[in-house]
């Protein structure tokens, strides 16, 4: 009996292998994540080292590592990084969008390198900091200022809240544009006509909160960055 099950556990052995390897390498890319967010770079570090060990071609891994160098302020080792990932891994949009964030950052850097060279400064890491210009014109997508500012939390907030609120307003008026005679003229203007009273208050409010989110998105993102800055300063200094 053992003799003969002995091919087809042979057969099934390289594929178990494969998918308990990618689960343990799941398991500590997790393990990492949130070590980073509890504030242990060591052991987040560690951790990382154990999974590129296991897969060093693993998507997750190589994307936290990325964000690890880019928040410890080593921005060429964190655009190989990326690189290597957005080459084995195309379809994984957030590898482009960090190395934008990195070819930006290591720009800044040599400005900041070449002022300081010239003029001098108190701050040598001053190219580190969050620019307000840049936080500004991401905020185009309400919370894309405060994830390059390190809020992730108010990130996800805004980005939800104004995701939500566009589906509240937009849903109702494409609603009312169906809703027309189809020999009439179909305008803005028309389908808020035709919507009821109650329906009007609320594409009306909804419409008000969407705008707030992308007001209060630019002036947090301005706001965030010198808060960022200062922030680091702190810790550099404290440290």
């Amino acid at each position: 009996m053992t003799t003969q099950d002995s091919p087809i556990h042979a057969t099934l052995d390289p594929q178990l292998q494969q998918q308990l390897q990618q689960e343990k390498v799941g398991a500590l890319v997790m393990t990492a994540r949130r070590a980073l967010r509890q504030g242990n770079k060591k052991e987040a570090r560690q951790e990382l080292k154990k999974a590129l060990q296991l897969d060093v071609n693993d998507c997750g891994a190589l994307e936290l590592l990325g964000e690890y160098f880019m928040a410890e302020g080593e921005q060429e080792k964190a655009l190989e990084v990326l690189e290597r990932g957005h080459k084995l891994h195309p379809s994984h949009a957030s590898f482009e969008k960090n190395i934008a964030l990195c070819i930006l950052d290591i720009e800044e850097m040599k400005r900041s390198k070449e002022q300081h060279m010239t003029l001098g400064e108190d701050d040598p890491d001053q190219w580190m900091d969050r620019k307000p210009f840049i936080a500004a014109c991401l905020s185009v997508l309400p919370g894309a200022g405060q994830y390059y500012n390190g809020d992730e939390v108010t990130a996800g907030v805004l980005f939800g809240g104004w995701l939500l609120t566009l589906i509240g307003w937009f849903l109702p008026l494409m609603t009312a544009l169906k809703n027309l005679p189809r020999d009439a003229e179909h305008t803005f203007s028309l389908a808020v006509a035709q919507m009821s009273g109650a329906g009007r208050v609320w594409f009306w409010l909804m419409f008000a909160i969407w705008v707030g989110f992308y007001v209060y998105a630019l002036v947090d993102a301005l706001v965030g960055a010198a808060r960022a800055n200062a922030r680091r300063r702190f810790e550099r200094e404290a440290f």
